[in-house]
């Protein structure tokens, strides 16, 4: 399963806009507020109700509000499109703010509707044939040729790298089966270590040593500082981790390691409940994985490889996912970009950015002025500026103009009162002017 198209209408800060997705990584940037998050939720929403549909599997179905509807407007609408078995499915989500709206006069409800009626839809849209409206998995199975790999969806919200030692349900906590690959996926969850531990102990217990070192191996890729990963034969298990002389528990992994710790273990979990046939679950199992902040407390050395080490790891999965790092973009592969600057210049820059210096991607593709210079020298550089043309402007002045000048100039200054060096060329250029200007007259 991949997503290959998302369109948004009237959803909260966006008006309308379509995005186009591919296989493996999809980057989305943009400034705070242009939607990035938006975006992600669109498709949780969406694949949360999807997903029952192709899977027979119950898990809980989110849904859209009130307020995810942009101010002004009746209604939102969503439509997602996926690839499964060769064919092509298409989501609909349509959200009126409310069914009727009154007269002004009386409060009576009006003969017409406003908007249309709620829809929530899954249709089959075959190259050959007319679209089929599909209600549950059975209405598939003539046309959607569903391959080994069970469909998932996984949702990593900025909150992963928070630590819970909630022991979850008791299904959870003894391994569970299939259908506990999709519960909470879709939702915002911290790191609730008990689940991964007790399918760890299970998978001991039935015999899958494979399993457990594929799991060892891709937690060790990402995490490269780190030696060893198990859990404690104890009463109580819990997971350590070996790094150099010292051995860890999770609790004391900082943020950006806990963080890339529990997506890692996750994907892996849940790739493996949701398809117990497969003989190398990571490598063969698909879902679509949404994360928000892929850079989340990570060192600059991690965000470069962050986007390579999950292509190799879950080879056969699709990532939509939001970033501020311009590591992260550098990153990329040509394509797998989706700028939501609408004054970006994407798509003459959509080819090469990936051999772009972080110079360059963060003013070409963030949008950053003179991002070699730190935004107090720019800021320093335009207050000289405009200093010096005080000053010159001040010259020949009448005086009561001159005062005000001055007062503008003390102004200027103040804030950079703990620069001596600055504040004491400022007031070189001030009074050299001046009293040339004093000598003239």
């Amino acid at each position: 399963m991949k997503v290959t198209s998302l369109t948004l209408n009237q959803m909260r800060g966006i008006e309308q806009a379509e995005f186009q997705f591919q296989p493996g990584m999809n980057l989305i940037v943009g400034v705070n507020g242009a939607g990035k998050s938006s975006v992600l939720d669109a498709l949780r929403v969406t694949l949360s109700r999807m997903l029952p549909r192709l899977t027979s599997v119950k898990m809980r179905q989110e849904s859209f509000s009130a307020s995810d509807i942009t101010n002004g407007r009746g209604s939102l609408t969503v439509q997602m499109q996926i690839a499964l078995g060769g064919q092509t499915l298409e989501q609909l989500i349509h959200l009126p703010r409310e069914r009727y709206a009154e007269t002004e006069q009386s409060g009576e409800v009006r003969d017409q509707t406003y908007g249309l009626e709620p829809r929530d839809e899954l249709t089959l849209h075959p190259p050959d044939g007319a679209p089929l409206r599909v209600e549950a998995k059975k209405d598939l199975a003539a046309h959607v040729k569903i391959k080994k790999a069970t469909p998932l969806a996984i949702y990593f919200a900025a909150r992963r790298s928070l630590y819970s030692e909630a022991a979850g349900s008791q299904s959870a906590r003894s391994g569970g089966g299939p259908t506990f690959a999709f519960a909470d996926a879709l939702r915002p969850r911290e790191l609730r270590i008990r689940e991964f531990t007790s399918w760890w102990r299970v998978q001991e217990e039935i015999g899958s040593p494979e399993r457990l070192e594929a799991l060892r191996e891709a937690v060790l890729t990402f995490l490269d500082d780190f030696s060893d990963v198990r859990v404690t034969d104890e009463s109580e298990p819990t997971m350590v981790l070996r790094k150099g002389q010292r051995t860890l528990g999770v609790s004391q992994l900082s943020d950006g390691e806990r963080g890339m710790l529990s997506l890692v273990l996750d994907v892996a979990r849940r790739l493996s409940l949701a398809n117990p046939t497969l003989a190398d679950p990571l490598r063969e199992g698909q879902a679509v994985i949404l994360i928000d902040e892929i850079d989340l407390h990570l060192h600059p050395r991690w965000q470069r490889s962050v986007v390579g080490r999950l292509a190799a790891t879950f080879p056969q999965c699709q990532f939509i996912a939001t970033t501020h790092s311009p590591f992260v973009i550098q990153s990329l592969k040509p394509g797998q970009l989706i700028n939501l600057d609408p004054e970006s210049d994407e798509e003459g820059y959509a080819e090469d950015y990936a051999d772009k210096s972080i110079e360059d991607i963060s003013e070409d593709v963030m949008g950053i002025e003179l991002p070699q210079k730190s935004q107090r020298y720019l800021d320093m550089m335009k207050t000289a500026e405009e200093y010096y043309r005080i000053v010159h402007k001040a010259k020949g002045a009448p005086s009561e103009e001159r005062e005000a000048l001055k007062h503008r100039l003390d102004e200027l200054s103040i804030p950079y009162s703990d620069d001596a060096a600055f504040t004491a060329f400022l007031k070189f250029q001030r009074e050299s002017a001046l009293r040339e200007d004093e000598t003239d007259q």
